[in-house]
């Protein structure tokens, strides 16, 4: 179990519609059912100045692909 800090970013990711599975770490995953979505957000917060590691299968389950 994390913080009260992690938990609040937790919850605030949450309400942004993002499935973020059981976790409620420092390094909060958002789950999605496409790859190609998956890459498109992590393009787009790339080009914002955010650094978000997509991770997919083998490293993940075929249809959880996430962003980390």
């Amino acid at each position: 179990i994390g913080s009260a800090a992690e938990a609040i970013e937790c919850r605030l990711v949450r309400r942004l519609g993002l499935h973020t599975g059981t976790s409620c770490t420092p390094i909060i995953p958002a789950i999605f059912d496409h790859d190609d979505a998956v890459f498109r957000l992590a393009l787009a917060l790339d080009a914002a100045g955010i650094f978000a590691a997509p991770v997919i299968f083998p490293a993940c389950p075929r249809d959880r692909p996430r962003l980390r």
